[in-house]
Formats: structure tokens, sequence, C-alpha cells
């Protein structure tokens, strides 16, 4: 084993092995090692906007980076308008649901309802503190016939058997479904 002082003053530690293969790995010092517990969280947010008989939405929040993680990291993710989380164990405050993520919790999922509504508008969450990603999906029952305005579908995903179109806004970037339930006719 060798150390070696590079002129940009990292360490680095070279190990021989006895199958003839080099192994190069850089000693952190102290300022490396805090500059790596300040990385800001990195987190993936997947929402099922299920519009059938009665709506309902599925939220997954996922914390993608916790290996470099050191402190837990709250997120207080705005609900829509009139959306009740209906999971007893999220806490709600201020029209917010608070999670909680973390190296032992690094994945929630929770359902709430919304009312039925000709619109439904959705805005990406926007964040200063953590690094976010959010896709939409929307499952719709054939009783209703929707528009989506201000954000094209990236594509279709198949879920449960059931292909559904994918939206992946920009923080802040918002949408709106317009809805219209389908009556049948009887041709006599």
């Amino acid at each position: 084993m060798r150390v070696i002082n590079s002129r940009s003053s990292k360490e680095y530690k070279i190990n021989i092995g006895n199958d003839h293969f080099i192994e190069i790995l850089r000693v952190l010092n102290q300022k490396d090692k805090q500059l790596n517990s300040s990385i800001a969280p990195f987190i993936s947010i997947s929402r099922v906007f299920h519009l059938q008989n009665s709506w309902y939405i599925t939220t997954t929040i996922s914390l993608v980076n916790s290996d470099n993680l050191q402190n837990p990291s709250i997120l207080e993710y705005p609900l829509l308008p009139n959306e009740s989380v209906l999971n007893q164990d999220i806490e709600t405050k201020d029209r917010k649901a608070i999670i909680t993520l973390s190296k032992n919790q690094q994945v929630v999922t929770f359902r709430s309802s919304i009312p039925i509504s000709e619109n439904l508008t959705l805005k990406a969450y926007k964040s200063n503190e953590e690094l976010i990603s959010e896709e939409w999906l929307i499952d719709v029952n054939p009783v209703w016939h929707i528009e989506f305005k201000g954000l094209e579908s990236i594509g279709n995903v198949v879920v449960n058997g059931k292909l559904l179109p994918k939206f992946k806004p920009w923080e802040n970037e918002s949408f709106r479904v317009k809805c219209i339930k389908n009556y049948s006719s009887k041709r006599g």
C-alpha cells in the first residue's frame, strides 16, 4: 500500500493485490466528510390520480439518496384544494402532508380523496431545500371524458393492466384536467 499526495491536496491510497489488480481509493479528510453530509435530499414523488366513480390519489414519496444523508429529511408536501389524507399515520398541517424520510424510512405511501370536479388543476411541488422529481399518472374510468391543458403527456405506463398517461412536470409547473361525465344513450 502507498499513499500519494497530489497537487490538489487530495490523498489517494493505492492497493496492489495478489491477483495483479490495482485499487485506487480517495482518502477523505474531515472537510470532505462534512461536504458529503450536507448533500441536499433527492426526493421522488409519484401521484396516481384515480378518477373513478369516486376520486382518490395514491401518493408515493421516496428518498433516492438516503446513503448520503446524515439527518432525516422532513417534507411539507402541499395538498390540493379539498384533498383529504385518508391514512391516520400521516400528519397534516396547514393543507400540507408532513412526511419524514430517512435511511430507515425511505418510502412513504399515502392515499387521499378529492371531490369529483369538472376541473382539476395540478401544480408540481417547488422546494428550496430538496431536489424533487415528480410524476403524475392519470387512471380514468370510461365514465369520464377528459382533456388535458397546459402540459403534454410524456407517454403511457401500464399499471395493473391499464394504460395510464404519464406526466413529468418541472417544479412549479401546472396543468388542468377537464372532466366531463359520459352519459350513455339508448337506441331503440
